[in-house]
């Protein structure tokens, strides 16, 4: 039997370890990789095989170097996200402050431990499919071998969720944003360990968004050991069968369509955070494959009613006012009818707000600041309302913490914001008559503020939404919104029936393409619902291909 030179230095290294038996289960090993049938009917037994190991090893790869400095500073890391947490399991800050974390004296940035840790993080391992069932699954806390060195699962996913959670930008990790995927791959298995299963199948697909697997159709099948979707007698339904001789668009099709028809709702909308391929898939299909672009507008908690299986739901955006999914049957496959409002067109877009230029993103948002004040006249009488709006669109009301959201801030966190944006753009030659202007402008606002604010940079720390969106505004009724980066003059906002967020669609035709997710202020807590009550809406049928 042939064994690849990476399986053979982790089997050289797996025998360095104690534990309690002899034998290993390897799928590179024991699974027939070239045998389609096998593959399909080993996938129904991954939940039976984990069911029956003593513990789960992970190796991620060969010896780091400096990796002997790792544990030290992993433990103290580790330490501070304890003391970071209140008894209720609840985090007492949302993030830190520089001057907070500076406080803490850790290591500085050249020390070889950082290096270490990110060179950890930054392996493979992490992102691949399926390795999340293999922790989820695994009896006992997992043990993590690097090399022939081991780490403390718990220490090591306690200091990870410190660093992503609240301090992230501060740490040398920073400097590496390929570590990202990892950190957040990592706060995924804890949650699965921590609470335990099935889950909701929606749920594991927008937590293992960011995965990886060289065989697409995986992206689904690795999930299928964790979820609630078996029947009394053990049996999935056929959507979900895995079956590695059917198309991958026609499991993508399938799928997409199942989640919808069994939540009644539209949340699998929000893994549509790429830049589609509509000649391969139908505009409402979901490209599991594709790698994520940008941030959900959405935001979720865990639903402390769900029966079945641990589910996200849907806090603060309710578009849809508590609206079903309304679907038509009797349509041909590649076709999703759906029932909604129509709201308005739009007008005029921004530059897309690119996350790696921050002088471009800088001064796309002053010019979308300038076009808002001319726009959003008519619908608010007020700078401070106009403010507020622009804030909140701008961050698609980002939530600070459970309670907490950007529209809860008082407006000075944004002028400051601004007034950065002026000070750091103001060397255009061209522009600079307007950026003192405006400066000065702002700087009287925030003279005659009286509220004050904590943490001077507690908005700039929230523009993940904008990344890679465009702001846009409205034909007609005024509204101001963010949307994705491929979205055009002239398509349509729409609020979907089971959607918690207002959709954009393209009008090709008769029939509509679905382009995206949009964060539209004033129409995120069901006000088009209201306003369709009272004959201001009319109830339309989309058909969505």
């Amino acid at each position: 039997m042939m064994v690849t030179p990476h399986l053979k230095e982790a089997i050289g290294c797996l025998g360095t370890i104690n534990r309690d038996t002899e034998w290993i289960w390897i799928d590179q090993i024991c699974i027939n990789q070239e045998d389609d049938l096998e593959r399909a009917v080993q996938v129904g037994m991954m939940k039976d095989i984990y069911a029956s190991c003593k513990g789960t090893i992970i190796w991620l790869g060969s010896h780091v170097e400096e990796i002997e400095t790792v544990p030290t500073l992993v433990e103290r890391l580790s330490i501070f996200y304890a003391e970071d947490m209140n008894p209720d399991g609840i985090r007492k800050r949302s993030r830190y402050t520089r001057a907070e974390y500076e406080s803490l004296k850790l290591p500085p940035a050249h020390d070889t431990a950082w290096d270490a840790l990110n060179n950890i993080l930054c392996r493979p391992w992490f992102i691949r499919s399926w390795v999340i069932q293999e922790t989820a699954l695994s009896r006992h806390l997992p043990r993590i071998l690097c090399g022939t060195e081991e780490l403390s699962w718990r220490s090591f996913v306690s200091a990870t969720l410190w660093v992503l959670d609240i301090s992230y930008e501060f740490t040398p990790l920073s400097r590496t944003p390929a570590n990202v995927p990892a950190l957040r791959s990592i706060k995924f298995f804890n949650e699965l360990l921590t609470f335990g299963l099935p889950w909701d199948l929606m749920t594991l697909l927008n937590k293992s968004i960011q995965s990886k697997a060289s065989e697409p159709r995986d992206r689904v099948y690795s999930l299928l050991a964790l979820t609630n979707e078996f029947g009394d007698k053990g049996s999935l339904p056929p959507a979900l069968r895995a079956d590695y001789q059917k198309p991958v668009g026609t499991i993508f099709r399938d799928v997409t369509r199942h989640i919808i028809s069994t939540t009644k709702s539209l949340r699998i909308f929000t893994l549509i955070r790429y830049t589609p391929d509509w000649n391969s898939l139908p505009s409402w299909v979901i490209d599991f494959s594709a790698n994520a672009e940008w941030f959900r507008i959405s935001y979720f908690s865990w639903d402390p009613y769900s029966k079945n299986g641990h589910s996200l739901m849907e806090i603060s955006n309710d578009a849809a006012g508590g609206h079903q999914v309304v679907i038509d049957n009797y349509l041909p496959d590649h076709v999703l009818g759906l029932q909604g409002l129509r709201i308005d067109n739009i007008d005029e877009i921004s530059d897309i707000m690119k996350q790696d230029e921050v002088s471009s993103f800088n001064l796309t948002v002053w010019k979308a600041w300038k076009k808002a004040c001319e726009r959003l006249s008519s619908r608010y009488q007020t700078i401070e309302a106009i403010a507020r709006a622009f804030m909140v669109t701008l961050t698609a009301d980002w939530s600070l913490s459970d309670s907490q959201r950007i529209g809860d801030l008082p407006l000075i966190y944004f002028w400051r914001y601004l007034l950065d944006v002026c000070n750091e753009s103001s060397t255009n030659p061209a522009l600079k008559d307007a950026f003192n202007a405006e400066r000065a402008y702002i700087r009287d606002i925030i003279s005659a503020e009286t509220e004050r604010a904590n943490d001077e940079n507690l908005f700039s720390l929230h523009l993940d939404a904008a990344h890679e969106r465009r702001l846009f505004f409205s034909k007609d009724l005024a509204y101001i919104g963010l949307g994705p980066k491929i979205l055009e003059k002239d398509d349509i906002i729409c609020v979907l029936f089971g959607g918690a967020t207002p959709f954009v669609l393209r009008p090709p035709g008769d029939q509509y393409r679905l382009v995206g997710e949009c964060y539209v202020y004033e129409l995120m807590t069901g006000e088009a619902i209201q306003d369709w009550k009272s004959g201001k809406h009319t109830l339309n049928d989309f058909q969505i291909y």
